[in-house]
């Protein structure tokens, strides 16, 4: 179950770890910054956490990472709120995706729709994470 687990989540693994460096640029800009660069480190230990295919670390990692995003949702500039708004959301279907495939006891048609809906979360984050990367270039150094 490890193994399948750990297959589930590898590619979303690599999308929900890559985060630019933090911004720079205005006051209001500082408070989002500053929750980017609180929230590196959580995406490396949710990197981590889901590799261990141990499901306390990787619920854990998870929510984690959640927190975090939210965050940064919260300090967000309006404009760039919808790509975080839809990463928090990714992260939640991802929970979701490794709770039921635990949860599936190996059923085939389970683990099936588990990997599908990874798959599209890890769409809909990277579509999300490449704004949020172009946004952090602008306001971030």
């Amino acid at each position: 179950m490890r193994r399948v687990t750990g297959t589930i989540v590898a590619t979303a693994v690599i999308t929900l770890t890559s985060w630019a460096a933090p911004p720079a640029d205005a006051h209001a800009a500082n408070a989002y910054c500053d929750a980017v660069a609180a929230g590196q480190q959580v995406r490396a230990d949710l990197s981590q956490g889901l590799q261990s295919g141990d499901p306390a670390q990787m619920t854990s990692a998870l929510e984690k990472a959640k927190a975090a995003t939210q965050k940064i949702l919260a300090a967000a500039p309006p404009d760039i709120k919808p790509a975080w708004q839809a990463q928090v959301e990714g992260i939640g279907a991802v929970e979701k995706a490794i709770a039921d495939a635990i949860q599936s006891q190996g059923d085939p048609a389970k683990i099936k729709q588990a990997q599908q809906d990874i798959n599209t979360a890890r769409q809909k984050i990277t579509t999300a994470s490449a704004q949020g990367e172009a946004d952090l270039a602008k306001r971030c150094q």
